[in-house]
C-alpha cells in the first residue's frame, strides 16, 4: 500500500524539544522543500505505554 503522507515526511525529523520550540511562521524543511508553520497546537495525553517520564505535568 502506498504511503499517502510520504511527501510530508521530513528528511530529518524534529526532536520533541525542536518541535515544541516552533511558532507560527517559522520555517521548516520537508523533503528538501521549505514550508512555514501554520498551526501550533497541544493535545492531551490520556494513556501512555511503559513508564511515564520523570517530568510529568498532570492535567487531571
Amino acid at each position: 500500500m502506498e504511503n499517502v503522507h510520504a511527501d510530508r515526511e521530513p528528511a530529518h525529523p524534529l526532536t520533541a524539544r525542536e518541535a515544541a520550540s516552533k511558532r507560527i511562521g517559522d520555517l521548516v524543511i520537508l523533503r528538501r522543500s521549505p514550508g512555514r508553520v501554520t498551526l501550533v497546537d497541544e493535545s492531551p495525553v490520556y494513556e501512555i505505554e511503559g513508564k511515564r517520564p520523570k517530568v510529568w505535568k498532570s492535567v487531571m
